[in-house]
């Protein structure tokens, strides 16, 4: 049997996916996280979730991607944040909250296995060979040479696809890698949180 993989990024209504089974891949467009069926999925937002200061993921992939590209790896909110109600932290971060909390109720460490966090970024940098892409995501060469390093690991990939569709497909390539046994795993010895979840980034 032919495993269900998924790559799956937020957008404003919700979540995309990019989905793989029997050799094709599709876009899924969902409310929930919990709508989707995968054998194994990789979603970015941050699981796992430090108690102060930053997780040794987010800094071990800024690493990996150098300047200028580190800053697309903007800190994990702390579980005390993550419950306030009137949270102080940048506008970037207050957006992504509620997609946050969703990953944070759903995902247990038992799931682990099958769920695991990325980050298109990073997944670009090791199609490159291991360094951050020079060229911003949303300018027009960003999204030119992003599609270009998905053009040639999906021969069916859409034509017309919006950011958030490319960065799933950013993070299937990484459930394939996840599947073939060929993922990394930053940081290499990753950290449990209080609830006992890796926080770690795969790629």
């Amino acid at each position: 049997m032919n495993a269900v993989l998924a790559g799956i990024d937020g957008y404003r209504g919700g979540w995309v996916a990019a989905i793989q089974e029997g050799g094709r891949t599709r876009l899924l467009r969902m409310r929930r996280l919990a709508e989707l069926q995968a054998d194994r999925a990789v979603v970015d937002i941050p699981v796992g979730l430090p108690t102060a200061g930053p997780r040794p993921c987010d800094l071990a992939a800024r690493r990996l991607l150098g300047r200028p590209r580190c800053s697309s790896v903007f800190p994990a909110p702390t579980r005390q944040l993550l419950a306030a109600a009137q949270p102080r932290c940048s506008r970037q971060l207050f957006n992504i909250l509620d997609k946050i909390r969703e990953a944070d109720e759903l995902i247990a460490p038992s799931m682990q296995m099958t769920w695991w966090e990325g980050h298109p970024e990073v997944c670009f940098a090791l199609m490159e060979g291991g360094r951050g892409l020079a060229e911003p995501k949303r300018t027009p060469a960003g999204r030119a040479r992003r599609l270009a390093l998905l053009a040639r690991r999906f021969a069916d990939l859409p034509e017309r696809l919006d950011g958030d569709e490319i960065d799933a497909y950013a993070l299937l390539w990484t459930a394939r890698r996840i599947a073939a046994g060929e993922a990394i795993s930053l940081p290499a010895d990753p950290q449990l949180d209080p609830r006992g979840l890796l926080m770690r980034i795969v790629a």
